[in-house]
């Protein structure tokens, strides 16, 4: 059999694409060997330093010989601490816990947020409504005027951005109606949501 110089080199591109497996192969199997001969120790390991206690090994402490004496006094009143923002922290050293008890924050929300917040989405929504009449006219104005090869990319671009300026609208609708239900839900008076 002859093997002329293509045949040649697509036998030595297969032999050594073979030769790469094999290697790639054997690497793989003694990393993927290593690891779970590492995993096995560690689980090993890992299993002889857990102890799991039991209320059997409690039992095994040593009992106190005596009875321990009840407190004879009331225990003392818990100590309290009030900080300056209002916070009062109070020790219960029956029960090793802290009650915090902080007062109900103040809200920054007033009229005025509310006004501004609702003025500037009616700002954008505006904003968005005119970019999108501002860009029907244009699509109508290169419909009426001479067809040529530059008034169709305009005509494509501008297509685009009038998709692009719908779903900005629809965006900013859906953010109006956001901005009302969790106004409503925070008993806001719906005039504060109106334009002065």
């Amino acid at each position: 059999m002859r093997i002329d110089g293509r045949n040649r080199s697509a036998l030595m591109l297969t032999a050594a694409l073979a030769l790469w497996a094999v290697t790639i192969g054997d690497a793989a199997a003694q990393s993927l060997g290593d690891v779970a001969r590492l995993e096995a120790e560690r689980r090993n390991q890992q299993a002889q330093a857990d102890k799991v206690y039991t209320n059997e090994d409690l039992d095994e402490v040593a009992a106190p010989d005596a009875q321990v004496p009840a407190p004879t006094e009331a225990p003392a009143a818990a100590p309290s601490i009030t900080k300056p923002n209002g916070v009062s922290i109070q020790e219960n050293p029956g029960k090793g816990t802290l009650n915090i008890n902080a007062p109900e924050a103040a809200s920054n929300r007033d009229e005025k947020y509310w006004r501004k917040r609702s003025r500037d989405m009616r700002e954008n929504l505006a904003k968005a409504r005119a970019n999108i009449a501002a860009a029907e006219r244009r699509l109508a104005a290169l419909d009426a005027g001479a067809q040529t090869p530059a008034t169709a990319r305009e005509r494509e671009t501008i297509t685009t951005t009038l998709k692009q300026l719908r779903s900005e609208e629809v965006m900013r609708n859906q953010d109006m109606a956001q901005l009302k239900t969790f106004a409503a839900g925070q008993k806001v008076p719906p005039a504060w949501l109106e334009l002065e």
